[in-house]
């Protein structure tokens, strides 16, 4: 169901959380940590969203799988108010969990613009499978594929990790695939993913976004990541 339903919603400082409810007498339906969660402006190409003034706030749930909800409001500045709300809610929890820290340092760890977001095709492991529109999310170190771009639940999560790591992206297909004209290829421990772009433009600043990615040594924060989403992998199979 993509249609949108009121729900309330409780932003709470003492305890540092964001709960949303069905109805108000009753137990929330959801508890996200402010500390886990990240909350942006949808962007407007998402062809999907009806409404302009709609957030999304996303987070990584107790299954290690990254959950999207997407709320509006008819009034701009109350969307505004609450992407504010949400941010200094989140300064203020790690000013109190780290103390020592310039407040300069903290800002950038607030919340984040996904890097890139898209339509891509993606085929399968196999070179018999076929390729499907997907729609692609670059989330820091997390690259996400869903059917659409409002579902609740990526269908996979790629972690990309540093180069010298086995991982990397390169032009083209694999030996044995169907190349759909624009296609490149990313190479990980795991498996080799294949996608295709729109056009060459399209495949190159993708391209270049991952390499960025790849370029860059792990942070404590991005091997304890990687370690949720393979516990995940591992629970899924």
């Amino acid at each position: 169901d993509k249609g949108y339903q009121p729900r309330k919603f409780v932003l709470n400082e003492s305890d540092y959380t964001l709960k949303y409810f069905v109805k108000e007498d009753r137990d929330p339906k959801a508890t996200l940590k402010i500390s886990e969660i990240n909350v942006v402006f949808a962007r407007q190409f998402k062809k999907d969203l009806v409404h302009k003034n709609t957030l999304q706030i996303s987070y990584l749930s107790p299954a290690n799988s990254t959950r999207h909800i997407f709320v509006y409001h008819e009034d701009a500045e109350i969307i505004v108010s609450w992407y504010q709300s949400i941010r200094c809610s989140k300064l203020h929890y790690l000013q109190t969990a780290y103390p020592q820290a310039n407040e300069s340092d903290l800002i950038p760890l607030l919340t984040r613009d996904f890097a890139k977001e898209g339509m891509l095709l993606k085929t399968g492991p196999r070179p018999t499978d076929a390729y499907r529109r997907r729609w692609f999310t670059l989330d820091h170190r997390k690259l996400m594929y869903s059917a659409d771009p409002l579902d609740s639940f990526p269908k996979g999560e790629i972690f990309l990790g540093y180069k010298i790591d086995n991982y990397s992206v390169r032009v083209g297909v694999a030996d044995g695939f169907k190349d759909e004209g624009f296609s490149f290829s990313l190479f990980t421990p795991e498996r080799t993913y294949i996608f295709s772009a729109s056009s060459s433009h399209e495949r190159d600043d993708w391209m270049n976004e991952i390499q960025r990615i790849l370029d860059r040594p792990l942070t404590t924060a991005d091997i304890l990541l990687c370690s949720r989403l393979i516990r995940k992998r591992i629970a899924s199979m």
